[in-house]
């Protein structure tokens, strides 16, 4: 009993301690996402800018200046020979007193609305900036899911799966029979795979485990000896037990207390608008103070969704507690039935 005990308390330790090279294998990977990611918004951006908004989009390192009103030519669209020749003019005249700028597919747009009307009105925004952390979480996304896919020695999230699901069927065969066994482990498995919902009740009363739980590690299991093709159709069944069972738990609080911080993040941002620190034509930075704040309430929202009801850990214990309470009352309405009893047989006498 002892080696196997041995075995399987390495193989815990082994899935819990962090792998260096996993980790940089998701940060890699999540940089790569990003990159096409990054590129795939600024295309959908522009598309809706053009489509719905009818706005003039200027990105191709055309010079523009600071105002609609200080082009050369106001109708430079169709002019463009002539609006080209003034705007070198400007560019080669250091004294003039209308800025250009030069725009950037990646760093400078130009972004006109309502041309040709008196609401006319140019923003200048910086892409880069303003869409890095939608990016970079849509990439961390993609990167997980694609880690669990992976074998577990280079899989970070699968890693972390199996790890979770090592965690728990120890946990049971600790409690079932109070040792640990792979023999035991295995037996285990195979009565959480094979179990109905029926099943499933019983084991979570004779366990003391909550049923939620014992879905969860089914879920699990069947998910770890399923084929790559149904693991990539359902992730979540796989993922569910380190995301509900460990990660809402351990750092719950910590994501909420990065909501705040954005939040602070974001006050601060429209306050310096408020006071004109930031023009309203340069948008970039309450852009991207609001996508700062997006992603973490979307982190948060996300560990919501798999937290465990408060009322799970609780459950068991207040079925002994109300089991215990129904007894005692029991028990207290036996003895007035007797001394009822006992009153009604003197009486006779």
């Amino acid at each position: 009993m002892r080696k196997n005990t041995e075995e399987i308390r390495r193989e815990f330790y082994e899935l819990s301690e962090k792998n260096k090279g996993q980790f940089v294998l998701i940060i890699g990977l999540t940089l790569v996402i990003s990159v096409f990611t990054f590129f795939a918004l600024l295309a959908i951006t522009e598309f809706t800018m053009q489509s719905f908004l009818m706005a003039e989009v200027s990105n191709d390192g055309t010079p523009r200046t600071a105002l609609i009103s200080d082009e050369p030519d106001h109708d430079f669209y169709t002019e463009r020979e002539k609006w080209q020749k003034d705007m070198d003019n400007i560019m080669n005249n250091p004294k003039s007193s209308r800025k250009v700028f030069a725009t950037n597919y990646v760093t400078n747009w130009v972004i006109d609305l309502s041309v040709g009307t008196p609401s006319e009105i140019r923003f200048w925004v910086n892409p880069l900036f303003s869409l890095i952390i939608p990016a970079m979480l849509i990439s961390a996304i993609i990167a997980v899911l694609i880690s669990s896919l992976m074998p577990l020695n280079i899989g970070f999230m699968r890693r972390l799966i199996e790890r979770e699901t090592v965690y728990y069927i120890d946990k049971i065969c600790y409690k079932v029979h109070t040792y640990y066994s792979p023999e035991k482990n295995h037996e285990i498995e195979k009565q959480l795979i094979n179990a109905d919902i029926h099943d499933l009740h019983t084991f979570a009363k004779d366990w003391g485990i909550p049923i939620d739980e014992l879905k969860i590690i089914r879920h699990a299991l069947i998910w770890r000896m399923s084929s790559v093709l149904y693991r990539f159709i359902h992730p979540l069944k796989g993922m569910n037990i380190y995301l509900r069972l460990y990660f809402t738990e351990k750092y719950g609080n910590a994501i909420l207390g990065l909501v705040y911080m954005g939040a602070a993040i974001l006050i601060i941002v429209i306050g310096l608008r408020g006071l004109k620190f930031i023009p309203a034509t340069h948008p970039s930075p309450i852009i991207f103070s609001l996508a700062v704040e997006f992603t973490l309430l979307f982190t948060y929202a996300f560990t919501l969704i798999f937290a465990k009801p408060e009322q799970i850990d609780e459950t068991y214990e207040s079925d002994d507690r109300a089991t215990q309470q129904s007894l005692l009352s029991n028990i207290d309405n036996s003895r007035d039935i007797e001394n009822l009893l006992r009153a009604f047989i003197k009486s006779n006498k």
